[in-house]
């Protein structure tokens, strides 16, 4: 029993560890997207759509402007969304202006979050920064800065991510 327990507590350490890693960033032809298979054995298309709208209302103060696209039959949702960048969450210098598609299946979901911007405080515009799509702004970064823009990016996503699948594996909603 107890070995059953400490392998079940291994393979969700695992799937954590190998989830969000820069294996997920891709870049390609001036373009950053990232994207994850999540496996949500016992969960169907419709309880992982229902607590994903959920979570939307929950985290964002008008939830009906993020949403793009809402189609529960076929298991899309798609929400634009943007995610502060710092430590400072409450008075960020830039965020992340990014696209976010959900597809679900039955025990399985997909999320995929694309045509990513950077977009400055007006303070930081009075220097000259331009909001740019980040493909454009890693190309101009510092080469020190270059190796380390994915694992970054990963840092600012983290946590709406990690809410986002804590949400919709939630059994909170279950009856």
């Amino acid at each position: 029993m107890k070995k059953t327990i400490l392998l079940m507590l291994l393979a969700v350490i695992v799937v954590g560890v190998r989830a969000q890693t820069e294996e997920n960033v891709h870049y390609e032809n001036g373009i950053v997207t990232i994207d994850e298979v999540v496996q949500a054995n016992g969960r169907t298309q419709k309880q992982m759509f229902d607590n994903a709208i959920l979570w939307v209302n929950e985290i964002f103060a008008n939830p009906k402007s993020v949403i793009k696209s809402r189609e529960e039959t076929i298991g899309l949702l798609t929400l634009n969304i943007m995610i502060p960048q710092g430590k400072d969450e409450t008075n960020p210098s830039s965020w992340l202006d990014v696209s976010l598609k959900l597809q679900f299946k039955d025990g399985r979901y997909k999320y995929e979050i694309n045509n990513i911007w950077l977009r400055w405080c007006e303070s930081f515009h009075s220097y000259g920064a331009k909001d740019e799509k980040y493909g454009d702004w890693i190309a101009h970064i510092s080469s020190e800065a270059r190796t380390t823009w994915k694992s970054d990016l990963l840092k600012d996503i983290k946590p709406v991510i990690d809410k986002m699948k804590s949400n919709i594996m939630s059994t909170a909603n279950d009856w």
